[in-house]
């Protein structure tokens, strides 16, 4: 029994289209789920040693090794590659054309590279990301907190790491912020149950406790600035 012609071309174009659709749907799973790697430059520093400034960059890499949205090279094995190249950097690599010429030697589809300063106590990390293919900035963060450098260690990073990889922040309180307020609270009412006997007792000196109520601890901040050009 043979097979009508529209119903025999209908099966053929279905023959045809089918491995065509499967190979366009795996090709968009492929490139979507596609992880770049990444080398991380050592961050320079100013207004922090240079043992501060290595060990802020090696948590960086960690941190965004945990993100899984890039091949994180390790920083022993970019030092091997690089000696082994004899690539002589005169400085901190942060010029476009060393950041393209290093990640040649390295291999990698993009590199970070910036600088982490302080001022007192506040701190600014700044910090870009170029494709070594085109040699254009990818993306860039600033990210600006004043506190203890411990808490920039700790936590701070790990905003930037987010942010580097798009991650979403939750907003929540600091979590030393909670007890202070709470200390805070039950300071102002013994203040003013003492004030209150003073005063009832004949008294001057309620002022004086009542103004040393107003002195309350300084809370660590931070601001991040991302910029992404296409």
């Amino acid at each position: 029994m043979s097979i009508p012609s529209p119903i025999r071309l209908f099966l053929l174009n279905l023959s045809i289209a089918l491995p065509l659709l499967s190979a366009t749907q795996s090709s968009g799973e492929t490139a979507s789920s596609h992880i770049p790697s990444l080398a991380v430059n050592n961050l320079s520093a100013h207004g922090l040693t240079e043992s501060e400034a290595l060990t802020l960059s090696d948590v960086l890499r960690s941190r965004l090794m945990e993100t899984k949205k890039f091949k994180v090279m390790e920083r022993s094995e970019m030092e091997m590659i690089l000696k082994e190249q004899s690539f002589q950097q005169g400085g901190a690599c942060n010029e476009e054309a060393c950041m393209v010429e290093m990640g040649q030697l390295l291999g990698i589809e993009q590199l970070l590279a910036g600088s982490i300063g302080k001022v007192g106590k506040a701190f600014s990390i700044n910090v870009r990301i170029i494709s070594v293919q085109s040699g254009e900035i990818i993306y860039s963060v600033s990210h600006n907190y004043t506190g203890p450098i411990e808490s920039l260690l700790t936590s701070e990073i790990n905003v930037v790491a987010k942010k580097i990889a798009g991650i979403p922040l939750a907003i929540e309180p600091r979590p030393e912020a909670v007890p202070e307020k709470k200390r805070g609270n039950k300071l102002r009412r013994g203040v003013i149950l003492c004030s209150v006997a003073v005063l009832a007792a004949g008294g001057g000196v309620a002022a004086f406790f009542l103004l040393r109520n107003d002195d309350e601890p300084e809370e660590p901040t931070s601001t991040v600035e991302v910029q992404w050009k296409f």
